[in-house]
């Protein structure tokens, strides 16, 4: 980038080359799949754990007011917990795995293994409202590719599921057209270096994955859309 910029003389303030690196938080909104029309197949919802988000952008000023990037980022998450939204309280429950009798649940059902991971690589454009303010807002949006894992591992236990529960798990990837949102604020630091403080709202097309059981061989293709809301902090240069 130096090196393109020092061949251009674009570094001037109003237009020209920029790379960033942001790093802050993320948190998955609960994650709605079902089976379509699957008989029998119970619809879930799934939770994850906040986690750390990274991203990377290389973009061009090409205004004082608008700017086009290309944006990768990686937002891992964690299992917190799978609960069934169709049938009766059943649950995706981890190692020690409780049984289900008369009474309802007894034992306690640990987190199950697994993750929701997603990797995006998006086309930006943003507006900065105020380019010549020590302090600018500026808002955009970005379209692209959208890669989501989604990893799975443990019993289903509740009324649906008798005794201790049956085996269930997936690891399943796909790439599929995503898009999001940004908005935020942006401190001029100097000519060159600018601190992003940054909302983010991703989302995409539905994700389509298989859930292996062992219960008679039985491994309904499940959809769900992916939705994740991240706050980062970066420096611009």
């Amino acid at each position: 980038m130096i090196a393109v910029a020092a061949a251009t003389g674009a570094w001037a303030s109003e237009n020209g080359w920029y790379g960033a690196i942001d790093v802050g938080a993320h948190q998955m909104q609960n994650f709605k799949f079902d089976a379509g029309n699957v008989v029998g197949a119970p619809n879930f919802t799934a939770r994850t754990k906040t986690n750390v988000v990274a991203l990377a952008r290389l973009g061009y000023q090409v205004a004082p007011h608008f700017r086009l990037e290309l944006e990768g980022g990686y937002r891992p998450a964690g299992l917190h917990g799978v609960r069934s939204t169709t049938l009766g309280p059943d649950l995706l429950c981890g190692s020690p795995s409780p049984t289900y009798g008369a009474g309802g649940f007894s034992g306690a059902c640990g987190h199950p293994q697994g993750g929701i991971d997603s990797w995006s690589l998006m086309a930006n454009a943003i507006f900065d409202l105020m380019p010549d303010a020590k302090i600018s807002p500026f808002i955009g949006g970005g379209i692209g590719a959208l890669h989501v894992k989604v990893r799975a591992n443990g019993q289903l236990v509740g009324a649906d599921f008798p005794g201790a529960g049956i085996d269930a798990s997936t690891d399943t990837s796909q790439t599929k057209l995503g898009y999001q949102g940004l908005g935020g604020l942006s401190f001029k630091a100097n000519d060159r270096l600018n601190v992003d403080l940054t909302y983010h709202y991703l989302t995409g097309s539905k994700v389509n994955f298989v859930v292996a059981s062992v219960a008679g061989g039985n491994s309904p293709v499940y959809s769900g859309r992916y939705i994740d809301h991240a706050v980062t902090l970066g420096v611009r240069y």
